[in-house]
């Protein structure tokens, strides 16, 4: 099964590698405190839309169909992006899916939902990108939406290889208490389980047991900006600078340059790219959300540009000047002429996963 949680952001942007990865894992349909659904349905129907999860901002659960909550994969290997996210519809695909989706990753993340044995460290979450932070059980501050949670499964208390991934289904940080998950594959092809709970206190996570299946969780890795919580951006003219603010706490992170006058700011639909028009450099600065990291100023003239929108397919940007009163469109990130990108970062070199050949037996999932 091998499945993995995912939580999110707002915006980011990286792009990424492919690799082969594991995506098994174990768990019972009757779990953690999960509301049981209908039949899966289809191989890759639809069982919980992105639109109904992380405040609208998440990305489709789908279904295994007839292998709903086993290790076999009903389709071949997805891809978002030319990134693999992993085998049609393991747990670990959804994580995949969400994180190359909000380019919170650059590289298919490897790993099992779970570990593969008790000694063994091949876990999502021993596996996280170093460019994720990530929390023992046991040492877990917070979690927020988007944050992904590694849990190993036992049956009548003996270990099931592979375990499992969930996603933190909130809209903000949670320091104590109930909170929902999300997950892919769990339940089995009865009885689907797409949602349960789990509880933290004291730093300690702990989904319910569920009959003769219990959970140990293994740590959580989370979404990018520390806080697993949305991200606004304030234009500071009188310092040529943009500030990042965590809206989970209200805490102003590192201000990033840009250019000159830095008066409108729109963020791309796909939550990647924040573009700052600099009214006093005649330039545009389009800002990686995954990073902060600022790409190079785009040239549009003696125009002192102020307002801006970008189109909702998120391939243009326009930009209206003042001064002539123009308007320029400029191509976006995902189509735009190289002398207008921005200067990519380094692609990380593919990493092999594993892909597991344990038993495919259904065991239901949290």
């Amino acid at each position: 099964m091998g499945h993995v949680l995912v939580a999110m952001a707002m915006v980011a942007g990286l792009v990424g590698v492919p690799v082969a990865l594991s995506l098994v894992s174990t768990v019972p349909a009757s779990a953690v405190a999960a509301a049981p659904m209908a039949p899966p349905g289809a191989c890759g129907h639809v069982q919980l839309a992105g639109s109904a999860r992380l405040g609208g901002h998440g990305v489709d659960v789908k279904s295994n169909g007839p292998d709903q909550g086993s290790g076999t994969s009903c389709g071949g290997m997805n891809k978002v992006d030319g990134i693999t996210t992993g085998p049609e519809w393991q747990c670990v695909e959804l994580v995949n899916r969400l994180y190359v989706t909000k380019g919170w990753i650059k590289a298919t993340w490897p790993g099992n939902g779970g570990r593969s044995s008790p000694s063994a460290r091949d876990s999502m979450y021993d596996e996280a990108p170093s460019s994720l932070s990530k929390q023992a059980n046991g040492s877990v501050g917070y979690v927020g939406p988007g944050d992904v949670v590694s849990i190993n499964v036992y049956h009548n208390g003996v270990f099931q290889a592979d375990g499992h991934v969930l996603i933190v289904n909130t809209t903000s940080t949670i320091a104590s208490g109930t909170f929902a998950l999300v997950s892919q594959n769990g339940g089995d092809a009865s009885d689907v389980v797409v949602t349960s709970s789990a509880r933290l206190s004291h730093g300690t996570l702990t989904i319910p047991a569920s009959g003769a299946w219990s959970y140990r969780v293994i740590g959580v890795v989370h979404a990018p900006s520390g806080t697993g919580g949305s991200t606004a951006y304030v234009a500071n003219a009188g310092t040529d600078r943009v500030t990042p603010i965590a809206t989970a706490t209200n805490k102003a992170e590192k201000a990033i340059k840009v250019g000159s006058s830095p008066d409108a700011i729109a963020i791309t639909s796909d939550e990647k790219t924040a573009y700052v028009a600099n009214g006093g450099s005649d330039t545009v600065t389009p800002i990686t959300t995954a990073t902060n990291k600022a790409g190079m100023a785009i040239k549009v003239g003696d125009s002192v540009p102020g307002a801006m929108a970008i189109t909702p397919d998120g391939k243009t940007a326009y930009i209206a000047n003042d001064s002539p009163p123009t308007v320029t469109p400029i191509t976006t990130q995902r189509t735009r002429r190289p002398e207008l990108a921005e200067t990519p970062g380094q692609s990380r070199s593919p990493r092999t996963g594993r892909l597991p050949t344990s038993s495919t037996t259904s065991t239901p999932i949290p």
